[in-house]
C-alpha cells in the first residue's frame, strides 16, 4: 500500500515537496531517476492533498509505461483496487477528520485520566449521538471510501488505517 506521506518531504524553510524514486524499468522512458515535484506550499493538510494528486498521476504514468493503463502499478491502494479515486478517498478521510474533531471526538481528543466524569460523559455521548445519526444516514447502504461520514465512521471503530498524519 503507497503512503502518500513517505513521498512528502518538508524544506527547512517549511516547504513542501513531493519526492519518489522512479523505478528502474521506467527511468530511460522518464528520463530521470528521480520524480519532483514542488508543492508550492507550507500547510501540511494543503500538501497532502497536492501530493496525492501528483501521486496519482505518477502512479498513472507508470502504470501507462509497464503496459497499459488498465495494469495499476506496484502499490496502487486498496481503495483503488475498489473502482475509488485515490484522491477522492483522501480528500473524504481529510474531511471526515476535519469533521470528527469540529465535533470533539476525534480518536486524539478523547479523555485521558485527568478528565472530569463530565468531560468523559460527554465525549462518549457525542460518539452515541454521531453513531445515532449514521445509522439514519446510512441505514443499508454499502460503505463508500469517498464519503467522509463512512470514512469518520471507520475512524471512530478504528477500521481506517489512515495513510497520513493528523
Amino acid at each position: 500500500m503507497t503512503k502518500v506521506t513517505s513521498y512528502l518531504k518538508k524544506s527547512p524553510k517549511g516547504a513542501y515537496s513531493y519526492r519518489r524514486r522512479v523505478p528502474d524499468e521506467c527511468r530511460k522512458a522518464l528520463g530521470k531517476l528521480e520524480h519532483k515535484v514542488s508543492l508550492k506550499t507550507k500547510v501540511h493538510s494543503v500538501a497532502l492533498s497536492r501530493a496525492g494528486e501528483v501521486n496519482a498521476e505518477f502512479e498513472k504514468a507508470i502504470a501507462q509505461i509497464r503496459g497499459g493503463a488498465s495494469q495499476l502499478a506496484r502499490g496502487a491502494t486498496e481503495a483503488n483496487t475498489t473502482g475509488v479515486n485515490p484522491i477522492d478517498r483522501q480528500h473524504a478521510i481529510q474531511a471526515a477528520i476535519e469533521f470528527l474533531k469540529e465535533q470533539g471526538i476525534h480518536p486524539s481528543q478523547k479523555p485521558d485520566y485527568t478528565a472530569s466524569g463530565d468531560e468523559v460523559r460527554g465525549y462518549v455521548e457525542a460518539i452515541l449521538a454521531f453513531e445515532s445519526n449514521y445509522e439514519d444516514y446510512k441505514p443499508e447502504s454499502p460503505e463508500n471510501a469517498s464519503d467522509k461520514y463512512d470514512q469518520a465512521n471507520r475512524i471512530l471503530k478504528g477500521a481506517e488505517p489512515v495513510e497520513h498524519e493528523t
